[in-house]
């Protein structure tokens, strides 16, 4: 292992990530490939440093350890956002990631069937979600680390949609907000999902897909038990919004 492996390794690190793995996933670099130029199994190339330097905010002549170079990070500070920092490689400041701020969507998160919101609310994003600057109730100051290490999310595509209801209890009680990961779409494995249903009116369902179909037919079941499941062709106005991550929930 030689300095820009060490150095590699402590920048990750400076910047909240507390593994390889997950620096990798955040930046859409292949696991293994990061890992090994972290660990010393390879030399870090100049390109690969170039993509690193910028994520982690550090100079590529300081990540490489070239001769009479220092640590000049890049300043990039959100304006209202108070940031931390800290020491590394010559003693410059190092800023922290700020807090991601993460829309609260003003719908009713469909804890039961008829859930839904007003389509004067609705519009579709260059990502295919419903959502207007109208429909956005608050915006949550959510630590940065903690969605991208811990959930997995872009700090960019995540929602947070207010449940309403019993019908997802004991997962998700009235008055819970569901952490959405925009990207997460997949239902093969099943899972806890936001989605629009055949009204175009959202909600949230542990979902399943249908085998066997001769359609793309999902399975929409309640955790309570006296709402009856029932299922949904994958066609418009039907829709996967994203898997549901995390709540916030008072005690």
């Amino acid at each position: 292992m030689d300095e820009s492996n060490t150095r590699l390794r402590e920048a990750r690190k400076a910047a909240g990530f507390k593994s390889a793995r997950a620096a990798a996933l955040r930046y859409n670099w292949t696991p293994s490939t990061y890992a090994s130029h972290e660990n010393g199994q390879t030399p870090v190339p100049r390109d690969a440093a170039k993509a690193y330097a910028k994520a982690f905010k550090v100079s590529l002549a300081w990540l490489l350890d070239l001769e009479g170079a220092v640590n000049q990070p890049q300043q990039k500070r959100n304006p209202g956002v108070q940031s931390g920092t800290l020491q590394l490689g010559s003693g410059r400041d190092f800023e922290l990631d700020a807090p991601a701020s993460v829309p609260e969507i003003s719908i009713t998160a469909g804890a039961s069937y008829a859930g839904g919101f007003g389509q004067e609310e609705n519009t579709i994003d260059q990502d295919g979600n419903s959502v207007s600057q109208d429909a956005i109730r608050a915006t949550w100051g959510i630590p940065t680390p903690f969605l991208r290490d811990e959930l997995h999310i872009r700090p960019d595509r995540a929602h947070i949609l207010s449940v309403r209801g019993d019908s997802m209890n004991d997962a998700l009680f009235d008055g819970d907000r569901a952490i959405i990961n925009l990207d997460d779409r997949d239902v093969s494995q099943g899972g806890i999902f936001a989605l629009l249903d055949d009204n175009a009116s959202l909600i949230i369902k542990q979902v399943e897909l249908v085998r066997g179909s001769k359609s793309r037919r999902i399975r929409c079941t309640s955790r309570n038990p006296i709402y009856a499941p029932f299922e949904l062709e994958l066609t418009d106005p039907v829709a996967i919004i994203g898997r549901v991550a995390s709540k916030i929930t008072r005690l």
